[in-house]
């Protein structure tokens, strides 16, 4: 093992490789866990999925912002904390039960913990589905860009459970690949029921692949845990779906905090599409329609190229085209670019094939190491640059590049789907040696 250690990493490429991925681990753990448990026991992400879960469990309102704020001041949350008005789906709260029934700092840390692992298990998987062997320079690459990823970072200090949905799901696909059918369907199942935009997505590839032992089962789960989360709300019904709906258009009302237009001032921590088209347009109406042409456009040439391809070496790419191009019309926050992970992965997967998008895509995701456009805000607010923060420029370019990263990195995907047509063999498969 030693040996091959030095064989991997000598010269300076290997001790640069190295000495990055040194500096990204103690990025991480600084950036994630460790600041996650510093805040303690503030309010974070993570407040509003518990207070409604520990809702849940007691059958009350889960949306009743009342409700919420009292249950998780209880269990010890920050008395100093405003409303908590949840958006989360009721399956969520199930999966989230065992949770809600710690304390409100237990629950955090156990959560942040919990995140944590399931994101080192899933670049392990990954490693391990693109067939790249440990030690190597080009697995110690994915690491890097890995384990830098600023959009991972921030959703483990938030406790976001976008972070946890996405790599339940990814999971699922390594299990998937191992023949682990039912492991994969219950992984699928938990990351749909976290986040269902984020999840169904991965359902959907199985589905256009016609994997029904694998799609068939997580289908049921899913449907499952949402009746039986539906079920247990039975008594708060309607006033919960009427909290929901209030709770609703608070979340997406002009200038709120979901809010796409330049009218809510953190519009750039949204990846979809509308906030974009809506700096370079001035009209909801045209941002919304363009939003969802130039999704229905990407999916109906993905659908097109992955009902032609059946070949299983290139499933990564395949996952990594839907997956990116799904963030496009729909709701989606700077955390849910944690899906990267998979064009990363494919691209140093076949970096050495004769696709000529591999490149383009492992540089496309270089933007999404550090939160750029909330560092170029609180850099601009704290100068006071107010008349250059109004130009279109940085509205669209500074504030705006990992939304253009994104469109162009599902052009490229897209591109690489249909190229796969011709070459259906990316590459030979690797060794299968692993850790």
């Amino acid at each position: 093992m030693e040996s091959e250690c030095r064989r991997a990493f000598r010269g300076y490429p290997g001790i640069i490789l190295i000495l990055l991925l040194l500096a990204v681990v103690g990025e991480f753990m600084v950036r994630g866990p460790l600041r996650a448990v510093a805040r303690l026991p503030a309010f974070n992400d993570f407040a509003e999925p518990y207070a409604g879960s520990r809702a849940w469990i007691f059958g009350l309102d889960p949306y009743d912002p009342i409700t919420a704020r009292y249950l998780w001041q209880r269990a010890g949350g920050d008395a100093q904390a405003g409303e908590l008005l949840a958006m989360y789906p009721p399956s969520s709260f199930l999966v989230l039960a065992p949770f809600a029934a710690l304390s409100w700092p237990a629950a955090m840390q156990a959560w942040t913990y919990t995140t944590v692992a399931l994101f080192l298990l899933a670049c392990r998987g990954l490693l391990q589905l693109a067939g790249l062997p440990w030690p190597g320079r080009r697995s110690a690459a994915f690491l890097v860009l890995a384990v830098g990823l600023a959009p991972i970072q921030t959703g483990i200090a938030n406790g976001n459970i976008s972070v946890a949905a996405t790599m339940l799901s990814i999971l699922g696909v390594w299990a998937a690949s191992r023949g682990h059918n039912l492991g994969a369907a219950v992984f699928l199942a938990a990351g749909c029921a976290l986040k269902p935009q984020l999840g169904i997505w991965f359902l959907v590839y199985y589905l256009v692949r016609r994997r029904w032992a694998v799609a068939v089962p997580a289908l049921t789960l899913v449907s499952v845990c949402a009746l039986l989360a539906v079920a247990r709300l039975w008594p708060a019904w309607p006033m919960w779906m009427q909290s929901y709906m209030s709770n609703y258009h608070h979340w997406f009302a002009v200038g709120s905090i979901h809010d796409f237009s330049t009218e809510n001032p953190s519009w750039f921590q949204l990846l979809n599409l509308q906030g974009l088209f809506y700096v370079l347009y001035k009209s909801r109406v045209t941002a919304n329609v363009a939003a969802w042409l130039a999704f229905a456009a990407g999916f109906g040439v993905w659908l097109y190229s992955n009902r032609r391809n059946r070949d299983q070496h290139s499933e990564l790419l395949s996952l990594s085209g839907v997956v990116i191009i799904a963030l496009f019309p729909v709701y989606h926050r700077f955390y849910d670019a944690g899906l990267l992970l998979l064009p990363i992965c494919w691209s140093l997967r076949s970096v050495q094939s004769r696709l000529q998008p591999v490149r383009a895509t492992a540089l496309l995701t270089l933007p999404f190491l550090v939160p750029g456009p909330a560092i170029a805000f609180r850099m601009a607010k704290q100068s006071g640059l107010g008349t250059i923060t109004e130009t279109g420029f940085w509205k669209a370019i500074v504030l705006g590049h990992q939304t253009w990263a994104l469109l162009l990195l599902g052009c490229v995907l897209l591109y690489a789907n249909m190229m796969s047509l011709r070459q259906p063999a990316l590459e030979a498969p690797c060794e299968r040696r692993f850790w």
